[in-house]
């Protein structure tokens, strides 16, 4: 899904390398990448003419409107305290045909300590709140196991999955 210019988004600051250079060589032309925590740092990867990753990191880097032609944004928007505000800013960095990628914890069937973030959002309240500035919103889900069903689909498939030796 993500091409041209990104915006990586997200609280990690370790996986901005591998992330960029998985998007690098799939119809990406330069990732940015903007932390969460220390907003006022981005950092810029794009590949030279031998294909070599660059990295150059800016300080109070201000992007301009229609700037992205993807951004994502992986369990951050919990953490906002202003959610539309975000929405609204990524709606204005994103190109006319430009792709917001972003997921959340749905609240009805989170694992997290909701005192851990500033919102949750239903399935409801996050088409709603992504509603007031996208028209076309696609829904894609990963589902919350139990440990019983987890080790129940374990062994359905252990004639798969490697054995270890236990030293």
């Amino acid at each position: 899904f993500a091409k041209g210019k990104v915006l990586n988004n997200d609280h990690l600051i370790n996986t901005g390398f591998s992330v960029a250079k998985e998007l690098l060589n799939n119809n990406c032309s330069e990732v940015w990448h903007e932390n969460t925590i220390n907003q006022d740092r981005s950092n810029y990867r794009y590949l030279d003419e031998n294909g070599i990753l660059k990295f150059k990191s800016f300080n109070n880097k201000k992007f301009t409107d229609s700037f992205f032609d993807t951004i994502i944004t992986f369990e951050t928007i919990q953490y906002e305290k202003d959610p539309l505000r975000k929405i609204s800013t990524y709606y204005e960095f994103l190109k006319d045909d430009g792709i917001l990628i972003i997921s959340t914890a749905n609240k009805n069937k989170s694992i997290l300590n909701s005192s851990d973030t500033a919102n949750e959002f239903t399935k409801d309240e996050f088409v709603k709140l992504l509603s007031k500035k996208f028209s076309i919103i696609d829904l894609f889900s990963q589902r919350n196991i139990s440990d019983a069903d987890f080790n129940r689909e374990l062994k359905a498939e252990s004639n798969t999955i490697p054995k270890f030796n236990k030293y």
